[in-house]
């Protein structure tokens, strides 16, 4: 069997897994990635987004201003104890 396959198929199943309580689905291009990141967005009490996603194991936590879109900091932080 390819390995490309077997961590396809993990990913679906550690996908299953995951339950959405609260949130809605969001799309973020970072600059160091070709691909998008998707995730559930949690809402935080300061103006901050906690994003979770299950597919490459990472939160991203970034802070939107009250005025205007843009997006100050990105922090990236990966999850480890996941394997």
């Amino acid at each position: 069997m390819n390995i490309l396959k077997k961590i396809e198929i993990q990913e679906k199943k550690n996908e299953n897994k995951v339950k959405i309580k609260r949130g809605r689905i969001i799309k973020i291009g970072l600059y160091d990635r070709k691909e998008p990141i998707i995730g559930i967005g949690l809402k935080n009490k300061k103006n901050k987004i906690g994003l979770k996603i299950s597919k490459r194991r990472a939160k991203v936590i970034f802070y939107i201003p009250r005025r205007g879109h843009m997006i100050k900091e990105i922090n990236v932080f990966w999850d480890k104890k996941k394997n």
